[in-house]
């Protein structure tokens, strides 16, 4: 019987998936950003003749919010016309990024140009936003081949940023707290855009990936022998001696043991699961370091002492290229940790909540920034700028990594921490992750590494801002107590990371992780006052050890207290070892 007979309607195809329609609010969006960003980059360059409706701070902030808004609108409006158009101004923003980075200018007070003088901050900024544009173009375009240009930008723009960064950082050391830092930082950001737009199997991403961990790990070598082998080979011998010229048996014994660690690194060879690459790089460091020691045991000294390497520029190589190298591991590695790292960093630039985050703290960032300048006098002119007088290092005087750092770190550890188990225990998706085929201490290493990478992202202007004071001050600073400052915050933030872990662990709302999570770490705060407390001479050397504001106020002065240091680590295993009984009892009931 058909159906036209029986009255039954026939059976139709799926409907036909449409994206959203723009609306008028999105188009007020975008024509609002672009007049915002026309007033504010005009009245800039007008205020340098005294003209113009706005003042220079005020045109800038004007720039920013529009780009802002901009950026708002170009991820959320996918029409073709729209997505084309900021994909060609992210594709031109790219262009004017590269002619201002190579571009040859007068510094002030020289009459000679530098090439890249204005790399720092248009022509970064103008390769940031570009990078922006282009991953909005990139997510939202469907045809080729706009789309495979977009990724060709993106891969060939990172990859030739990310190995100009090494090249400063091998031939050009003193330039890798400034340039060299900046392209390495850029090419990071293309190459993690790139990775976020590429389909899972492709094989060139996963060879890119590859490549990338090859530079990393190259970089990472290098730094370290580069910093290590010409202090070993000018010792010498002598390092197996005694004052009186009699052989130490406990430094041939210690000798003994470094050669050792070195040659272990050929039992990488016979890790069947480790790519080729890999085992052969381990292997190969391994036996080099150890050469490196028998050659300096044996061989005269070198006659001249070398020149320092490691802080700053072989620090910031050394860095970059572990960055290099973590991205490559989570692009290319399938494995259970890797991939649950993934989901949680990716579960928060998902979320509004992160770039709300971003942006307070930036703009939070800027402002204590701004005091900043005012307590140096650096707020007048460029003569004012240059003849100045302060006490180094200035970085102490420095609100932004100071009292407000520590009053606005409590409440950004509540909102990075407060989702990660509260949330999965509301939605249900907790049991699901605890059945998967992996272990309590993988889940609470993945959450732990994403919030942790999160929470120091967010320290990333308050370095950024200080750099732009090097380049726009004419004045060089000390800049070399901010090492051991992030240091001490990256274990402290450890810390935090972990306790706020382990109260979100205790419930399901996310309000009441917060809440519980801001008050632990304000507690810690209050040991800034424990004169007052009335407590007893015994109790005060415990509090004194808790209190990270002392331990960020030394290290801003160039000293790494290593006992409150080896404290907040401890901290760290012992509130993930917490959080791991807490599943493991919710396993058990």
């Amino acid at each position: 019987m058909s159906t036209a007979t029986s009255g039954t309607a026939p059976e139709l195809a799926p409907s036909e998936t449409r994206p959203e329609p723009p609306t008028a609010t999105r188009y007020v969006i975008g024509f609002g950003g672009l007049f915002l960003v026309t007033l504010g980059v005009a009245s800039a360059i007008a205020a340098q003749y005294n003209r113009g409706l706005l003042s220079t701070e005020w045109g800038l902030l004007s720039a920013a919010v529009g780009v802002a808004l901009l950026l708002y609108h170009a991820f959320r409006d996918a029409d073709v016309e729209v997505r084309r158009a900021y994909g060609a101004a992210g594709g031109l923003l790219l262009l004017v990024a590269v002619g201002v980075g190579v571009f040859p200018a007068k510094p002030d007070g020289s009459d000679v140009p530098v090439a890249g003088q204005w790399l720092l901050p248009w022509g970064g900024l103008a390769g940031l936003v570009a990078l922006m544009f282009i991953v909005a173009f990139a997510r939202h375009e469907t045809e080729d081949p706009y789309r495979s240009w977009a990724r060709t930008a993106l891969l060939g723009t990172g990859g030739l940023l990310a190995t100009a960064s090494v090249f400063v950082g091998v031939f050009f050391p003193d330039q890798m707290a400034g340039p060299g830092g900046v392209l390495g930082v850029l090419g990071l950001a293309y190459l993690c855009g790139y990775f976020t737009i590429t389909d899972p199997g492709e094989d060139l991403p996963y060879w890119a990936g590859v490549g990338l961990g090859a530079l990393g790990g190259a970089a990472v070598v290098y730094a370290l022998f580069r910093a290590v082998a010409p202090e070993v080979l000018h010792v010498g011998p002598a390092a197996l001696r005694k004052a009186n010229q009699a052989i130490s048996g406990w430094a041939v014994f210690g000798r003994v043991v470094l050669v050792l660690i070195g040659l272990s690194g050929l039992l990488a060879l016979r890790a069947k699961r480790w790519p080729l690459l890999v085992r052969a790089g381990v292997a190969g460091v391994g036996v080099a370091f150890a050469g490196l020691f028998v050659v300096a045991s044996f061989a005269a000294p070198l006659p001249q002492a070398p020149a320092p390497y490691l802080v700053p520029g072989g620090l910031i190589l050394l860095g970059l290229g572990a960055a290099f190298a973590a991205l490559a591991v989570a692009v290319t590695i399938d494995a259970p940790v890797v991939v649950l790292v993934r989901r949680e960093l990716a579960a928060y630039f998902y979320s509004p909540i992160a770039y709300v985050v971003l942006f307070v703290n930036a703009l939070v960032t800027g402002l204590t920034y701004r005091l900043f300048l005012g307590d140096l006098g650096m707020l007048g002119g460029a003569d004012e700028m240059a003849t100045q007088p302060f006490d180094e290092p200035i970085v102490r005087a420095y609100w932004g990594l100071s009292i407000i750092a520590a009053l606005t770190a409590p409440v950004l550890v509540a909102v990075i921490t407060m989702r990660s188990f509260a949330e999965e225990k509301r939605s249900g998706t907790l049991e699901v992750l605890l059945t998967a085929p992996v272990n309590d201490w993988a889940v609470v290493l993945s959450k732990f590494a994403a919030a942790l990478a999160f929470f120091l992202l967010c320290w990333l202007p308050a370095a950024g801002y200080l750099i732009a004071l090097r380049y726009a001050g004419g004045n060089p600073f000390d800049y070399r107590p901010l090492l051991t400052y992030y240091l001490a915050v990256a274990a402290t933030g450890a810390s935090f990371v972990g306790f706020g872990m382990f109260v979100s662990s205790l419930t399901r709302n996310q309000i009441m992780a917060a809440v519980g999570t801001f008050a632990g770490i304000f507690a810690q705060f209050l040991t800034l006052w424990r004169d007052r407390f009335g407590l007893g001479p015994d109790w005060l050397p415990v509090f004194a050890k808790l209190d990270y504001t002392m331990l960020w106020a030394n290290a801003l002065s160039g000293q790494l207290p290593v006992p409150e240091v080896c404290v907040q680590v401890s901290l760290t295993i012992f509130w993930l070892f917490l959080t791991v009984k807490v599943l493991e009892a919710r396993r058990w009931g």
